[in-house]
């Protein structure tokens, strides 16, 4: 309220495209829904819970894109079989139109069962997940047969060293030196940093003065300030991607920052 009369915010426009885009969506389904049943009840209500729950299932879906990467060319044979039931259902219509040209059509009623129509759609939902794995395991296996020989060498040298000794994620490293040998990088045979590599980092840390405050040396991610002993040393090109273990590649990370970035950036 302003002056005694209710103005539009920013926000209201904001809410009025959002909602807008939901109905748009929500129309957008009345064909595929007309494809499972002409139930005018059933029709109403999917809708309206289409208005409610799209925009939630929209985040949801987009954290599971990656899985779903044939799913357009899914989608593409879902249209097209609800394109077919919908022209077999609308024969009345057909007919009436060949009439008004002089045309004696006399096309049948061709009823899909609700049952057919939602196996189908199902079948063909789920199929282009089903697809996209067993095109991953085909890949990984072709990729193993491929590299084997240096994966294995690779690990067996890397459990021997002593950065294996050190490291907690092991199991990360391993699945980095398997990416490394397939995509053909050329990494620095040492993984960690020497103590005496920190402390001369350290050293060119507080001798800039916008690294450091108070006895506090500055984290390269967060840009807050920490002592020395809360600070690990890490890659600024990641090991994974070619990264040398090297002073001129090192930077001070807090230990929160250090584990949530880790190897790969």
């Amino acid at each position: 309220m302003e002056n005694g009369r209710r103005m539009a915010t920013p926000l209201f426009v904001a809410l009025l495209v959002i909602e807008t885009t939901d109905v748009a969506f929500a129309v957008d389904s009345i064909p595929a829904v007309f494809s499972v049943s002409r139930d005018p009840f059933i029709v109403l209500t999917s809708n309206i819970f289409a208005i409610l729950g799209l925009r939630a299932l929209y985040f949801a879906l987009a954290a599971v894109a990656k899985y779903f990467k044939y799913l357009k060319y899914g989608l593409g044979i879902i249209l097209i079989f609800v394109g077919i039931k919908m022209l077999l259902a609308m024969n009345e219509y057909i007919n009436s139109l060949g009439t008004l040209v002089g045309l004696d059509l006399n096309i049948p009623q061709i009823e899909v069962p609700t049952p057919v129509s939602l196996a189908v759609i199902f079948g063909v939902l789920v199929l282009p997940m089903l697809l996209r794995f067993a095109v991953k395991y085909a890949k990984d296996v072709t990729i193993w047969k491929e590299h084997k020989d240096e994966i294995n060498r690779r690990i067996k040298k890397f459990k021997k060293s002593q950065d294996y000794k050190l490291i907690d994620n092991k199991e990360q490293e391993i699945e980095d030196i398997i990416q490394t040998v397939v995509q053909g990088i050329s990494v620095d045979p040492r993984r960690l940093f020497t103590l005496e590599q920190k402390e001369e980092l350290v050293r060119q840390y507080l001798a800039d003065p916008e690294r450091h405050k108070d006895n506090k040396i500055r984290c390269e991610d967060c840009k807050h300030f920490f002592f020395e002993d809360e600070l690990t040393v890490d890659h600024i090109e990641p090991w994974s991607k070619g990264g040398r273990t090297e002073l001129s590649n090192a930077q001070l990370l807090c230990r929160p920052c250090n584990s949530k970035q880790g190897n790969r950036k």
